[in-house]
């Protein structure tokens, strides 16, 4: 076999066989004989003529195959496919520590206008999320929850080609997305999987037709693996939550475990996420799973499970208790000039501003500003009169005029009254 022969062979649209495609993960990967221009080309010919769910398949478990797994266990997982504003993991480690769950979370940074959770951990004085498995296992077993970055000897195949499929134009083709999700899903061991899909302005998927393929695709490779998947669809036509940055969105979580702060977003997402999994693992009814739920927030449990976490990767707990901690220097209000509803144009617009202030990365070696965010004064649908603040832009530098009105530009507000969608907006059962 030769890679050109292959990428060839699927430029006319034909399947590739299971041998073809492992020959072509490992030998970019682990022999070095595919350069990075041959794979870029490979990448390109599936990006445009994409894979049957056979070959979905085989290039996932060749993805699996090229590094380490953990043994299939009675552990939960979850895996958002990544949006503005998106905190549930935060939030979730805690919640399921206190409900009794396990789960060994491996999450990535941010990379482009959607946040990353590693970064988010990361708000706290010296986070260590760089733990090896072995150590993530060991944390689980004595906590209930770890979470990590990519190691490298994980799915080490899907983080090389990751990085080429970011800097080549080949990120939003749906096998890949598909593959790329569940390998690391399976390789980490649990036996049930929720995946939170965002549908949206905001999101990598931007409708629900492409959403239903996808969930149907990674239904199909857990299935095939013995794993049990909730396919949970979420809209991403707005940000979730009122706060948006690193140290911006770890303020709001510590706002929700201690009672200050109940989003309706937030609350609806993460209680369907947190009850799923408490049924599929604990065998509880909905009804048990709810006031378990509840219970754990309102006596505090959550946020002491939040604090053992914080504490047992190296950072400060203390920071929980406060919350000026995570104020940055400048203070911007955005207001509105004219009365009627409020309107976003296009939610991956917040994320792309504040790449301006650090919040996030364009490059993978950027330096992230943990203090760089927005506060969402008056959210989509809501009515707002003459002069009303609209955001409140953290920064660590003063803004230019430039910047704000890129900000600016994000909304426009509209005399017609505008029907906020359900935060929810479909499923894939167990």
């Amino acid at each position: 076999m030769n890679i050109v022969e292959i990428i060839n062979k699927k430029l006319t649209n034909k399947p590739l066989t299971e041998e073809e495609i492992s020959f072509t993960v490992n030998g970019f990967v682990s022999e070095d004989s595919i350069s990075d221009e041959e794979m870029t080309e490979w990448l390109k010919v599936v990006f445009e003529f994409g894979m049957n769910d056979d070959e979905t398949f085989w290039y996932t478990k060749a993805l699996v195959d090229s590094g380490d797994s953990l043994p299939l266990e009675d552990r939960v997982d979850k895996h958002s496919t990544g949006g503005i504003g998106d905190k549930v993991t935060l939030l979730l480690l805690p919640i399921s520590m206190a409900m009794g769950m396990n789960m060994l979370k491996m999450s990535g940074r941010s990379l482009g206008f959607t946040g990353g959770t590693i970064d988010k951990f990361e708000s706290f004085d010296n986070f260590n999320a760089s733990l090896s498995i072995e150590e993530a296992s060991k944390q689980v077993e004595k906590i209930g929850a770890a979470i990590t970055g990519q190691t490298p000897n994980l799915t080490p195949a899907d983080g090389k080609i990751y990085a080429l499929r970011d800097v080549t134009g080949t990120v939003n083709s749906i096998p890949l997305i598909a593959a790329s999700i569940m390998s690391k899903k399976i390789a980490t061991g649990a036996k049930y999987i929720l995946i939170d899909l965002k549908v949206g302005s905001g999101a990598f998927i931007k409708n629900m037709d492409d959403a239903m393929i996808l969930g149907d695709t990674m239904k199909n490779i857990a299935t095939k693996y013995g794993r049990e998947v909730f396919i949970l669809m979420t809209s991403m036509d707005r940000p979730l939550g009122q706060y948006i940055g690193n140290g911006a969105e770890v303020k709001e979580v510590i706002k929700i475990l201690t009672g200050k702060s109940k989003d309706e977003d937030i609350y609806e997402v993460i209680l369907k996420i947190a009850t799923e999994l408490a049924m599929k693992s604990k065998g509880l009814t909905e009804e048990e799973t709810k006031v378990l739920f509840h219970e754990v927030i309102d006596s505090g449990q959550a946020l002491e499970a939040f604090k053992e976490l914080i504490a047992a990767q190296g950072g400060n707990p203390e920071q929980i208790h406060d919350l000026s901690y995570f104020t940055p220097y400048y203070r911007t209000v955005i207001k509105t000039n004219q009365a009627g509803y409020v309107k976003f144009n296009d939610v991956s617009d917040f994320g792309k501003a504040l790449l301006e202030f650090g919040a996030g990365r364009i490059f993978k070696t950027d330096k992230i500003d943990h203090s760089a965010g927005i506060k969402i004064e008056k959210t989509f649908g809501e009515y707002v009169e003459r002069y009303d603040t609209l955001f409140t832009l953290f920064s660590s530098t003063e803004p230019t005029e430039d910047q704000l009105e890129n900000i600016k530009s994000i909304f426009n507000i509209t005399k017609e009254k505008i029907d906020k969608e359900n935060i929810i907006i479909g499923e894939i059962k167990w």
